[in-house]
This record gives structure tokens, C-alpha cells and sequence, in this order.
């Protein structure tokens, strides 16, 4: 049954007549173009664009000895590479078919398999649902990552909650596309660990009135998928620095949302002194506060910082990142725990995904896509006429808030029978994990509404999908371990 999600959870595409994309869309998917471009495979995603591995910006050759061109970690080879294989199998269609088969296996085992549900037009409904009225009918049809987030939180979730209703094969399979996930963004590997440590916790001291069970293994397999992640994503620099002979450097976020903060300018002035300042940002403190995003992207010189920075510039404030965060902590912590507190907050209300019209990124489509590609995209409607995008972020809003009292009613409803409890757990173990989204995004990053949308398609699915399980229930009494 998952597999008829395809043609249902599509419906965005098939609407729009070509699939979404992003600024990021490109990279994801040109890195390992560029790489099988350098070993002789002729690709359309690598023939209009500079081997970035091999070449710097003017043309001439890197020199890992002289500190040349920075190799990038912040788009996931892992799923780039997937992505860039399935486009040579049939174009960004492959990309999100794939994304909606996945979506529709994962929740088809939590329907059939985990709460025990057998209607099959229950099921093509939740499916509707979501395509229709929910973010996850949009981030399925999106070549991102993005749409992994609320997966690998839901399969961690339904692993620890109803690991002795799943076979050996079903469990296998949840555990590789979380692990897949873990591997497709840093800020999903950090939701993962933070699922597995809310769960070690519920295990060392479960509450004496919920009556769940959290087996060993179950706990064990969400250790292994954090392990993994952590592990694909060292690997991965492992094999950068063999190839290039330089570390990849990361995106520094922390610095990037400390420079919309009047705090960060304060501890600048006290803390840049000449002739040899500690920190690399110093050079930029006239120019704050910044908008995150300018302060990464822009390449304009007068307002633009980290992208505009000369490569040793850009390794040193990568590399400070961290550090120039805790410093400031040290140096005003609760106003850096108001500021954490209050950025979670907004990012936990902020949730429309306007931001993926294509509209706003008229330029970078047509001077960076593969001109078929960019062909495709000229022909699709939200390119002449984004407001679906406008409307369907209404109506997500409406969906979510109506979402939360029916969850309420479900789980107090579902709390009282004896045999139902580790649905309850799988609800708390979701939630925490949107919950966790929120705070990862909105302090590592900045809140930004994309961010959020990418998984609080969780919550409407969960209230209609345990309504579901709790009228089950009253009519026929099932047992959901």
C-alpha cells in the first residue's frame, strides 16, 4: 500500500508540472557530478559548471599547500550522490518519486503494522491529508533533504515504541533510511541524538503510570543510527582532506545568528582589540548587526561577510565558530539563555513554506540550472504564479492548529487503556522530536519558517492517525503493544 502513495503524495509536482527546487538543489546534486565529471563520466548537472573540487574561481589549479579554494561541508554527499544517480535514471522526477514512495512505506507501517489499522481508506485519506493540507505533500516533491527530518523522527520513533510488533525486515529497513537521513544533514544527526538521549532517559526512569515498553535492542538501534550518522559524516572530511589535502570547512551558523544580536556587536568592541584581534569576525563589526543570511550568502562586498571573505578569512571564522559562541555565553549567559529560549519559541511557531516559490530565485535558476533543466522549470505554473504556495501555508496553519486539540483528545483517550501505551510513547517521542527540530534550527541556525515546516506535518499525522487508533479501540477493543 505504501507504494500508492506515489501518484498521491506527487500531486504537487504533477500540479506544477515539474518538481521543486532550491538554491541548494543544485549543490546537493552537482557535488558528485563534479566529482564523476573529473573521473571522465560525462554529465549534464557538471558540463556548465567549473570542477569546484579540482578548480578554485579563477581556474587555476588548487594547491592544498597554499591555502586555495575551501572545500564546503554543509551539503551532504551522501544524499547528493542518491539524488544525482536517480536523475540519471529519470531526471528530478526520480528524486521525488522516490521521496514519496519512501514517505508512503514509512507511514503505510505506521498505519498498518504499528497501530494495528486495517482500513484501507483510512489509509488513502491520511495520504490526501498530507499531500493536500500539509507541508508533506510539498517537501516529498522538494529535491532537499528536507523532508528526511520528519521521516527519520517518526521511523526512530516507531523503532522505540513498537520494536516487538516490527519483523526483522521492517525494522532493518527503518534503520537504514533513519541512518540515510542522519547522513543527509548535520541538523538531522543532532535531532537524532537528542531522540536517543530522550529516550535513554524514559528508560533509566520511566514513569510509573505509563505502562510502556522500551526494549534493550530498540535503544541499542537508535544508538547505532546516531553512531553511523557521526561516523559518515568523519568519514566523510576523512576523505576530503586525503583527496584535496584540506579539512572541509562548515557553515558557520552560530556566528551567523549571533550577528543579528546586539550582544554579539557589544562583545566585539570589548574583545577586538589591535593590532592582532582574537577573533576573525572583528573585521566585520562595523558592519553589524546582519541579517543571517547576508552574513553567509551575500557576495556583495559591502554587505556580504563569510561568503565574501578570502578562503584562509572564511577557514577562521568556520573554524571559531564554536568557540566565539561559547565565549560569548561565558561572557553573558542569561542573556544568551533568553536569546536560546526565545529563538526556539519563534522557531516552534514558524512554519509556512512561501519560501520555495521559485520566483525569488529567478536568477539563480537561469544562470546556474542545466538549461534543460531550467526549461522545465520555465514551463511550471508556480514560476508564472506562486500563490498556491501562499494559499497551502493558510491552510497548513488552520490543519495544525485543529491537529493539536484532536492529538490531546487521542492520547488522553488512548492513556487510559493498559494496552495502548506505547502509542503514547511513540506520540511523546514525535513530538519531542518537532520540539528538538525547533531548537536545533532556531538556535544553531535562525529561525526561518522552511526550517520548522520540514516536520510539523508530524503533528496532524500523528492526531488523525491515533484518533483513528482510539475509535479502533472503542469498537473492537485491538491491542496495540
Amino acid at each position: 500500500m505504501g507504494l500508492l502513495a506515489i501518484p498521491v503524495v506527487c500531486a504537487m509536482s504533477l500540479w506544477n508540472g515539474h518538481p521543486l527546487v532550491y538554491e541548494d538543489s543544485l549543490a546537493y546534486i552537482e557535488r558528485p557530478a563534479t566529482v564523476a565529471a573529473a573521473l571522465g563520466f560525462d554529465t549534464q548537472w557538471a558540463n556548465d559548471r567549473k570542477l569546484a573540487l579540482l578548480v578554485d574561481k579563477s581556474g587555476e589549479a588548487i594547491n592544498p599547500a597554499a591555502g586555495g579554494a575551501t572545500v564546503q561541508s554543509g551539503r551532504s554527499l551522501y544524499y547528493g550522490s542518491v539524488a544525482w544517480l536517480l536523475t540519471l535514471v529519470g531526471g528530478l522526477w526520480a528524486v521525488v518519486i522516490a521521496q514519496a514512495a519512501l514517505l508512503g512505506i514509512v507511514v503505510a507501517m505506521l498505519w498498518y503494522r504499528c497501530l494495528g489499522l486495517r482500513s484501507h481508506g483510512g489509509f488513502i485519506g491520511v495520504l490526501l491529508g498530507l499531500a493536500l493540507a500539509t507541508s508533506a505533500g510539498v517537501f516529498a516533491n522538494f529535491v532537499m533533504p528536507d523532508i528526511l527530518a520528519g521521516i527519520l523522527i517518526l521511523s526512530m520513533a516507531m523503532l522505540l515504541a513498537f520494536w516487538r510488533r516490527l519483523s526483522r525486515a521492517e525494522a532493518a529497513f527503518l534503520f537504514v533510511v533513519a541512518v540515510f537521513a542522519t547522513l543527509s544533514h548535520v541538523s538531522h544527526l543532532i535531532v537524532a541524538a537528542a531522540v536517543l538521549s530522550l529516550a535513554a532517559l524514559l528508560k533509566l526512569a520511566r514513569p510509573a503510570r505509563l505502562r510502556f515498553e522500551l526494549p534493550n535492542p530498540a535503544l541499542g538501534a537508535a544508538a547505532a543510527i546516531t553512531f553511523f550518522g557521526i561516523a559518515g559524516t568523519l568519514a566523510f572530511g576523512i576523505v576530503v582532506k586525503s583527496v584535496t589535502g584540506r579539512t572541509p570547512t562548515h557553515l558557520p551558523h552560530f556566528t551567523a545568528h549571533l550577528v543579528q544580536q546586539p550582544m554579539l556587536a557589544e562583545f566585539l568592541r570589548q574583545n577586538c582589540t589591535p593590532p592582532q584581534p582574537r577573533w576573525a569576525v572583528c573585521a566585520y563589526r562595523n558592519r553589524l548587526p546582519l541579517v543571517w543570511t547576508d552574513f553567509l550568502f551575500n557576495k556583495d562586498a559591502a554587505q556580504g561577510s563569510f561568503a565574501t571573505a578570502d578562503p584562509l578569512q572564511r577557514r577562521a571564522i568556520s573554524e571559531q565558530d564554536v568557540p566565539l559562541a561559547l565565549a560569548v555565553l561565558r561572557s553573558d549567559p542569561l542573556r544568551m539563555a533568553g536569546m536560546m529560549l526565545g529563538e526556539s519559541g519563534r522557531q516552534l511557531a514558524q512554519f509556512s513554506y512561501e519560501d520555495l516559490s521559485p520566483q525569488t530565485k529567478r536568477r539563480f535558476i537561469d544562470t546556474s540550472f542545466p538549461p534543460r533543466v531550467r526549461e522545465d522549470i520555465h514551463q511550471s505554473r508556480l514560476w508564472h504564479d506562486d500563490s498556491a504556495l501562499w494559499a497551502g501555508s493558510r491552510i497548513q496553519q488552520i490543519v495544525v492548529l485543529l491537529a493539536l486539540p484532536l492529538l490531546l483528545f487521542a492520547l488522553h483517550g488512548l492513556a487510559r487503556s493498559r494496552n495502548v501505551s506505547n502509542a503514547v510513547l511513540l506520540a511523546a517521542i514525535v513530538c519531542s522530536g518537532v520540539v528538538f527540530n525547533a531548537i536545533v534550527c532556531g538556535v544553531l541556525a535562525s529561525p526561518y519558517d522552511r526550517f520548522q515546516a520540514r516536520v510539523i506535518w508530524l503533528v496532524p499525522l500523528l492526531a488523525i492517525t491515533l484518533f483513528a487508533a482510539l475509535r479502533t479501540r472503542e469498537a473492537s477493543v485491538p491491542t496495540v503493544e
